[in-house]
């Protein structure tokens, strides 16, 4: 499994800090497509960790970082 940690010297947060956070998915991710979600109020570049459809308004859990954007899982509610 990979890791990415970096530093957003313009905010002085590390990127490290979201791994394994939930987030919500506000622009639909596709096999082909990344889509955005919104993690702790922040806006981010993302894809699906197995290469599948997860639609707007889901809930994530952010696996790793992977250089500008994040890769995600859904969190499948019962």
């Amino acid at each position: 499994m990979k890791y990415g940690v970096g530093i957003d010297i313009s905010k002085g947060k590390s990127t490290v800090a979201i791994l394994s956070v939930v987030g919500e998915v506000i622009e639909e991710i596709t096999s082909n497509k990344k889509g955005r979600v919104l993690v702790n109020g922040d806006n981010w570049l993302a894809s699906s960790l197995d290469n599948t459809l997860i639609e707007t308004g889901k809930k994530v859990e952010i696996v790793y970082i992977e250089g500008a954007h994040v890769v995600v899982k859904e969190i499948k509610e019962d």
